[in-house]
This record gives C-alpha cells, sequence and structure tokens, in this order.
C-alpha cells in the first residue's frame, strides 16, 4: 500500500498468476522474490524444486545482462525444451522440464506474465486446449510481422473492441477485458470481419 520509490515496481505479478491459478482450482503454494544475482538465483531454484511439482518464475528469462534464469535452470538439471514463442506480448516464455519437476519462466512484464499464465501454464495444467470463439470485430486490425494477442472488451453492439495498451508492461490494460483476440502476423481484418479470440 505504500507509494513505491523512483526505482522500485509494485508487484503485480504474484497476485494476476494466482488469481488465474485458483480460477481453476489450483493454489500457489508459496511466493519469494529474488534479487538479479546468479548465485541466489540459482540457490533458490535448487531451494524450491524439492518443495513442489510446478515451479513458476517471472522476469530473468530474456536476453538481458541480468536474465540469469535460464542457465540457472540448466545449472539445476533442468532440460529446456522451449525457450521463447513468436507471438506478441509473451515471446520470452521459457519452458524446461526434468523426470519430476515443470519449470514455466515467464517474462517479467505483467501483461506477458499474465498472457502465458492462461495461454500456457492453465491448459498444462488441465490439459485442456484454449477453446477459441469466433467474434466480430469492431476495430480494423493491421498486421505486424508477428502473431498478436491483442486485449478486448465487447462493446455495447456487443462486437469485439480493442482496448488500447500501452506493450506489455501495461498490466492497467486488463481492466474490463473480456479476452484476447488472435491476429496472425500476416493477416489484417477490417471492421466487422471475424477474429479468433479467448474469453477471460
Amino acid at each position: 500500500g505504500k507509494m513505491p520509490e523512483y526505482f522500485e515496481i509494485r508487484n503485480s505479478n504474484k497476485y494476476a498468476i494466482q488469481f488465474l491459478l485458483e480460477s481453476k482450482g489450483f493454489a500457489l503454494e508459496f511466493h519469494l522474490h529474488i534479487s538479479d544475482n546468479q548465485v541466489e538465483i540459482k540457490n533458490k531454484i535448487e531451494e524450491c524444486l524439492p518443495k513442489i511439482d510446478i515451479l513458476i518464475l517471472t522476469g530473468g528469462v530474456s536476453m538481458g545482462d541480468a536474465d540469469f534464469v535460464p542457465q540457472c535452470l540448466m545449472e539445476c538439471g533442468i532440460e529446456k525444451i522451449f525457450h521463447k514463442v513468436e507471438t506478441k506480448p509473451g515471446k520470452p516464455i521459457w519452458f524446461g522440464k526434468n523426470e519430476e519437476k515443470t519449470v514455466f519462466g515467464l517474462p517479467g512484464n505483467p501483461l506477458s506474465a499474465f498472457l502465458d499464465t492462461a495461454l500456457y501454464i492453465l491448459p498444462y495444467l488441465t490439459q485442456n486446449t484454449i477453446k477459441l470463439s469466433q467474434l466480430t470485430l469492431a476495430t480494423a486490425q493491421k498486421s505486424a510481422g508477428i502473431d498478436r494477442f491483442i486485449p478486448f472488451f465487447f462493446d455495447e453492439n456487443g462486437l469485439a473492441d480493442t482496448k488500447n495498451f500501452n506493450g506489455s508492461g501495461d498490466i492497467t490494460s486488463l481492466l474490463g477485458v473480456d479476452g484476447f483476440m488472435f491476429v496472425p502476423k500476416d493477416k489484417s481484418y477490417q471492421i466487422n470481419d471475424y477474429v479468433k479470440a479467448f474469453l477471460l
């Protein structure tokens, strides 16, 4: 509840991921904050793995100087299955396993973390595929060279209208959102075209 300092951000990822997990009947066992220190990250992963079935990490999975998570997971015996997907937001996601444990490494940006939890973690836990609905667009959409999931809400006519958002760090853009529409990288849509989407 305190005002963050200029160098601080609020931890929205914990609450967003917890909400999504609990909506499907899964419990968040515990939550830890780890600094961007390679030794500490590795030690905390080693400490956590025996206690849980699935480990979810946020942040530290991209290509920055302090993104140590992929290396630390490998050193802890977790085999990388994939790293990065060609979608926006959420591209840096990391997924790996060993014989007993499963690990998801999510981007730190809150919209990416939320979307990747809905797209990958929940279907993995429930063993269900994502159900896509066909909706009618209220606004035109241009191709952007990468597959995109765009927040939308239903307008007064029941059409899917896009929610303005300022990139994957804009968690407030989820307010009032009904789901995410899927816009393929090589396709554009006009008003009243049909588009595929998944509902929250």
